[in-house]
């Protein structure tokens, strides 16, 4: 993990000298959170990249295991953007805590079908509904739902 994260940052910094912007996407962020080393690393470069002109995207849907360090929480927290989709109870009552979300605000997120949510940006929080025609080549091209996926396959489509 040290090696990869170590890597990244080489080429963030790479970027930088060559005045290129990077964009980093973490699937799965929460494992970054589970050794203590990989954890103080990545809220280092959290807080750092951005000077660095780099932009760092993190998505998981283990808000628990994320929240369980205080690298996570320090990130979930200082976060200009988040999008909050659907979650279980014991996850929205962390998002409420994290953000000061209200009750209302709450129910968005609440066991929220797919494409529903709520999006905060900056001290914003506005609710979305964001569903596609399941017919057009935009949505085969985007969702992640696999059922769909064999079945667009099986098709042809």
């Amino acid at each position: 993990m040290s090696i990869m994260l170590d890597g990244i940052f080489s080429k963030v910094a790479e970027n930088r000298a060559a005045g290129r912007k990077t964009i980093i996407y973490v699937d799965e962020f929460w494992i970054m959170m589970k050794h203590e080393q990989s954890a103080k690393y990545i809220d280092d470069m959290w807080r750092r990249f951005r000077k660095y002109g780099a932009w760092v995207t993190g998505i998981t849907q283990n808000l628990q295991d994320l929240m369980n360090r205080e690298e996570g929480r320090s990130i979930v927290n200082n976060a200009t953007i988040s999008v909050m989709l659907g979650q279980q109870a014991n996850e929205v009552q962390l998002l409420k805590e994290a953000y000061k979300l209200s009750s209302t605000q709450c129910l968005y997120i609440h066991e929220a079908p797919p494409g529903h949510g709520l999006l905060k940006f900056g001290d914003a929080y506005i609710p979305f509904e964001n569903e596609f025609d399941k017919s057009l080549s935009l949505y085969r091209a985007m969702t992640t739902n696999q059922m769909e996926l064999r079945e667009f396959q099986k098709n042809g489509t």
